[in-house]
């Protein structure tokens, strides 16, 4: 459920997980609608039965394990969705029925849906009904900027050459510095020859950029960041080209990188504020070592205690991230600084009392 989004995208088409139950209906178990386009199911479908009228086909699927597609469209009032019943193989068995529901004449952008994109999303279900996806490992949602259908798809085949690039995938590369058009082209060979000789290069750029591993990877030219994901595809067993997803992630990056700078200058704060109490304490100290009159050397002792105790108090303040400092930590060192300032003849004792909503 987690990887296919990426067919609902491809096909702008309602994916719907049925669960064949113990009585012999079909309930929905999971609902994935299209970003790229208008869903069919206004209402949530998940917990619902299957129609006793598409039952039929879909224990088909089940029983079988080959994808049923109905012969003629369903009229839904004033649309028609066609339908396809995808088996769901688990070690050599279907265990669930996966439709793809699309509406007859879908528009994306004031077009039909492109024909490429189109064919990916049925290799992707013939993997399904294969029981070869989702691939084991893959990196679903591994980064902040993880791209999907919408950010750029590019098509490769056994070679890594570009049989297809949808218009955004083609402006992701030419930001990054590749000139022309990237079909027909090797993607690999293409993207290595702008990267600067003596830059560090994620090690696993190579195998994605040949659509060989089912991995994540970031390529940055010149400030220009782009992520890329690759899903090999395969067909009876046999590699049959791979899916690129791709997306400008250069925005992110430098967002990120303006917060690492100011984490580091906050840390450089609490570094320098710890090392001036540790000065200012050490230099009580040294006074009252100095001082002559008791009185006096008693009043910079408790100082230098007290500024022991904030110092404390900021160490465990600066060094927590979430916002959450441990009480009775702290407490027990405050503590231990309280006792130490008791006088011989006095006592110290702690009383504790139940708050309310703690």
């Amino acid at each position: 459920m987690a990887d296919w989004q990426v067919i609902a995208d491809l096909s702008v088409s309602d994916l719907v997980l049925w669960a064949h139950t113990d009585s012999g209906r079909f309930v929905a178990a999971a609902h994935s609608r299209p970003a790229t386009g208008a869903t069919v199911h206004l209402e949530d479908v998940i917990g619902r039965r299957m129609p006793a009228a598409r039952e039929a086909m879909a224990l088909e699927a089940l029983m079988s394990g080959q994808i049923v597609v109905a012969a003629a469209p369903e009229w839904t009032g004033s649309s028609a969705v066609r339908e396809e019943y995808v088996p769901v193989i688990h070690n050599s068995r279907a265990i669930a029925v996966v439709t793809r529901e699309t509406a007859v004449g879908v528009l994306r952008g004031g077009r039909i849906v492109d024909k490429p994109l189109e064919e990916l999303a049925d290799a992707l279900c013939l993997m399904i009904a294969q029981g070869t996806f989702p691939i084991n490992g893959a990196a679903t949602a591994v980064r902040h900027g993880t791209p999907r259908v919408g950010d750029g798809v590019v098509s490769l085949d056994d070679d890594g050459v570009v049989t297809y690039a949808s218009p955004n995938a083609q402006s992701c590369f030419h930001r990054l510095g590749v000139e022309g058009d990237i079909e027909g082209s090797q993607l690999a060979e293409a993207v290595t020859s702008i990267i600067p000789e003596r830059t560090p290069v994620d090690e696993t750029m190579a195998v994605v950029l040949m659509g060989r591993q089912a991995w994540l990877t970031e390529v940055e030219v010149g400030g220009v960041f782009l992520s890329l994901r690759s899903i090999p595809l395969r067909r009876d067993g046999a590699r049959a080209g791979a899916l690129l997803l791709v997306r400008d992630v250069s925005e992110i990056r430098r967002r990120e990188q303006v917060l690492m700078n100011k984490d580091a200058t906050i840390r450089e704060i609490h570094h320098r504020v710890k090392n001036n109490l540790q000065t200012v304490s050490a230099l009580l100290r040294m006074q009252a070592r100095r001082a002559t009159n008791e009185e006096t050397r008693t009043a910079l002792t408790e100082a230098e205690r007290r500024v022991g105790t904030i110092a404390t108090v900021h160490a465990a303040l600066s060094q927590n991230v979430d916002e959450q400092v441990d009480f009775d930590e702290v407490f027990s060192s405050v503590l231990r600084s309280a006792a130490a300032v008791a006088t011989p003849t006095g006592q110290v004792s702690t009383a504790w009392r139940q708050v309310r909503g703690y």
